[in-house]
């Protein structure tokens, strides 16, 4: 899928749809398995090189461990939040939908 495929799929409750339903399939594939496995074992080292006092990190270093830190947690959470996320906006909308009736 191309960008402005995506561009435009998540501008139409059909296209929201078929995006959850696409991250849905990712989260079942080996890929996205060993995807998950190589990242949680990465948060492990990250998290015992900021955890080391034996090699104490630069202020800086530290800084960088922990972004680095926050953005393997946000790739492993991703598919969750983006089903969650337009999930939300299916529900909103059906709301909606309905509260028009009256």
């Amino acid at each position: 899928m191309e960008i402005i495929d995506y561009n435009e799929k998540i501008l139409t409750k059909e296209g929201q749809s078929e995006l959850v339903s696409a991250m849905q399939g990712l989260k079942k594939t080996k890929g996205w398995a060993v995807t998950c496995a190589y990242l949680s074992r990465l948060r492990i080292l990250v998290q015992e090189q900021i955890n080391n006092i034996d090699s104490p990190l630069s202020p800086e270093d530290l800084l960088r461990k922990r972004i680095e830190l926050h953005y393997i947690d946000w790739l492993l959470q991703f598919p969750d939040e983006l089903i969650k996320t337009l999930g939300d906006k299916e529900e909103a909308e059906e709301e909606t939908e309905h509260l028009a009736v009256y």
